[in-house]
């Protein structure tokens, strides 16, 4: 008696077909060089927002997706705080595909391909395929993103858990020359090691009994 299996030909007809009320959805893989980093100014060229313009306020590689200011927002219902009974909406960016934003050209404010050359020192520098517009990296902390992240800082309180920044910026470990067993004697001793008689001992030479 033959069995059939779902691998056989007679199945190959049957599996072809899509199943009812599904589709095949593509998913973009994340490029191998990103060209774009956070607090580039970037325009959409595809999508239901094409043409609008914003600045990358999150790279998230590994997903091959950013975070553009402005661009794909969705609203959020807050329970209502203390004191107040009515509840707020807030509104938030959602990832877009690295492949759906380019970067803006500084010589005519349009979207770009970019290509990469090298300046007058030396350095990499990206270069607009149109124009050929230098367009360089821009500095965190004088972009929005930049702004927005440091004023988020300078509100946000320390909780019960959170280590100050006193403390973790105060040094505790002093490197030197000394053995970890010699550090243990002069720690909890208080002695210091007199090297110019540790120069002088051999270690070929046998070690003297303590006297009873």
């Amino acid at each position: 008696m033959a069995t059939r299996r779902a691998w056989t030909a007679w199945r190959a007809p049957q599996a072809s077909k899509k199943p009812p009320g599904r589709r095949n959805i593509k998913t973009a893989e994340p490029p191998r060089t990103w060209r774009i980093v956070r607090g580039d100014k970037v325009g959409v060229i595809n999508g239901p927002e094409a043409g609008k313009v914003g600045t990358i306020l999150r790279v998230i590689r590994e997903r091959g997706t950013v975070l553009v200011d402005g661009v794909r927002l969705k609203e959020r219902v807050m329970p209502p705080q203390e004191g107040s009974a009515e509840r707020q909406i807030t509104t938030y960016e959602t990832p877009v595909h690295v492949s759906s934003v380019q970067l803006i050209d500084p010589s005519d404010g349009k979207p770009t391909k970019i290509r990469m050359g090298v300046d007058d020192d030396g350095k990499a520098v990206r270069l607009s395929r149109r124009t050929g517009t230098p367009i360089p990296k821009p500095e965190y902390a004088d972009s929005e993103a930049g702004r927005k992240a440091a004023e988020f800082k300078n509100k946000y309180e320390d909780k019960f858990c959170d280590t100050s920044a006193v403390e973790a910026a105060r040094v505790t470990y002093h490197p030197s020359a000394l053995s970890f067993e010699e550090e243990v004697i002069a720690s909890l001793n208080g002695l210091e090691i007199d090297w110019s008689r540790l120069a002088d001992i051999r270690l070929d030479e046998p070690v003297p009994e303590p006297h009873a």
